[in-house]
């Protein structure tokens, strides 16, 4: 509860940014995870990329809400934003080097979301 007390508002930020850096290293290992996967098990890599991306795009969102902290609506993406996700999970699944360079450009907006 004193995460959303206003006196609190800065704290609360620093320590949503302490979780979303400890996140992120849990990213690079799914991803690392999901490349090592056979590239031909499109499905499977498919599977574990949606949530990756879809979790780095949410903690996005809660680095840009100014106003996390400040009422009760929940966080969430787009469906445009899902809808890009699982074309890209699909599309890019076999490619290894392609899917590097989605999760770095990702890696680095949300870095720079911080």
């Amino acid at each position: 509860e004193r995460l959303f007390d206003a006196r609190n508002r800065d704290a609360a930020r620093d320590v949503l940014g302490e979780l979303v850096r400890d996140a992120v290293r849990h990213c690079d290992t799914a991803f690392e995870y999901v490349t090592i996967l056979p590239p031909h098990q499109v499905r499977v890599r498919a599977f574990c990329l949606l949530p990756l991306f879809m979790a780095m795009a949410t903690m996005r969102a809660c680095l840009d809400g100014s106003s996390l902290f400040e009422n009760d609506r929940p966080v969430k993406i787009t469906r445009g934003e899902t809808r890009r996700i699982l074309t890209m999970s699909l599309g890019l699944a076999p490619f290894d080097g392609a899917l590097g360079t989605w999760y770095r450009g990702q890696r680095r907006r949300l870095e720079s979301t911080r």
